[in-house]
C-alpha cells in the first residue's frame, strides 16, 4: 500500500509500501500506533509529529498535513 502525504503547501510525499503511523500522545505521552486498518480513529493534531513507516520513513508536523491518502 502507497501513503500519500499532501500538504499545505501544495507538496506531496510519497511513502511505499506503507507500514503503521506512528505518534506520541501528548496527553499521557504514550506512543500511539495507526495500521492500515485503524484510520478510522487518526486524528490528525497541529502540535503533534506524525512518523509514517513504510519503505521510507518520514516526519511530518500535524500543521502541515492537508490530508493523508492511501492507495494499494
Amino acid at each position: 500500500m502507497k501513503c500519500e502525504v499532501i500538504l499545505k503547501n501544495d507538496k506531496t510525499i510519497y511513502v511505499d509500501d506503507f507500514n503503521c503511523i506512528e505518534y506520541t500522545d501528548g496527553y499521557d505521552a504514550e506512543t500511539k500506533l495507526f495500521e492500515n486498518k485503524d484510520f478510522g480513529g487518526l486524528d490528525l493534531l497541529d502540535d503533534v509529529t506524525y512518523t509514517i513507516i513504510g519503505s521510507s520513513i518520514i516526519k511530518v508536523k500535524g500543521e502541515q498535513i492537508l490530508y493523508l491518502h492511501f492507495k494499494k
